[in-house]
């Protein structure tokens, strides 16, 4: 392949990737080749260099996003951070379950996904700070998967 056929495949790669929508003659007209040749350098982009076309990046990038959506609390299953959480939430049944504002519940040693906390109540949010700052609890979320 020739450096003006690389130089086209380059151009036409972020033709594809711009915003705008193009049709496969607009795209030749732009790079003022053929049709066919259009149709030529999709075809080689796509099965020897495996770049994504348009309309296969869009689902791959919802699929990435709904894999995102439910592995969001993945990390929780640490050890560390459920030791942390279950601290907070013991520490929060503790000395709140009396609160009228504030419903928590008893830990046990049941597997933590949300810990009990109202940052609203100006007592519950300082000793929540309280004990945050004491103990530092690992991320959860998506820093966590691509840990």
């Amino acid at each position: 392949m020739s450096f003006p056929q690389i130089e086209r495949l380059l151009q036409l790669d972020e033709l594809i990737r711009s915003s705008q929508r193009h049709t496969q003659a607009s795209l030749a007209q732009a790079l003022e080749v053929s049709d066919r040749t259009i149709r030529t350098y999709i075809d080689f982009m796509r099965d020897r260099l495996n770049a994504p076309q348009k309309d296969e990046a869009e689902p791959l990038f919802e699929l990435l996003v709904m894999l995102a959506i439910l592995t969001h609390d993945l990390g929780k299953l640490q050890v560390k951070w459920q030791q942390v959480m279950r601290g907070w939430q013991q520490i929060a049944h503790d000395k709140f379950k009396e609160h009228p504002d504030f419903k928590v519940r008893n830990p046990q040693s049941h597997l933590l996904a949300h810990t009990d906390h109202k940052p609203s109540v100006k007592s519950i949010k300082a000793e929540y700070n309280e004990f945050m700052s004491k103990h530092q609890r690992p991320p959860h979320a998506i820093k966590c998967i691509s840990s």
